[in-house]
């Protein structure tokens, strides 16, 4: 399995849009049956930030999934950001192989 996960760093103006925008796409997700439990996590600080970031995660059974994954499915919704949100939204990926999970 591979975690595909997506940073996203967003100015405060724009948050509640984006993070409305990212709940209906994570929400279409949960039909994909390679995708498990994609999830929308916020860093939490101790300090009044000057942006949000955020981290979406897709647990993604294998890594033919993960191509496709990212030329039908990330490519867009980054593309579809930069139009809407311009530089207010900066976004970076990586994957990340589970090695062991503890149970």
């Amino acid at each position: 399995m591979v975690v595909y996960n997506v940073t996203c760093n967003l100015e405060l103006e724009v948050e509640k849009k984006w993070s409305e925008g990212i709940d209906e796409k994570l929400y279409v997700l949960l039909k994909h049956e390679k995708i498990i439990a994609p999830s929308s996590l916020k860093l939490n600080l101790s300090v009044p930030p000057k942006r949000s970031i955020y981290a979406l995660d897709y647990n993604i059974l294998d890594q033919n999934v993960v191509e496709q994954f990212i030329y039908n499915v990330d490519k867009i919704i980054k593309e579809k950001n930069s139009k809407e949100f311009g530089e207010a939204v900066l976004n970076f990926s990586s994957q990340l192989e589970i090695m062991k999970e503890y149970k």
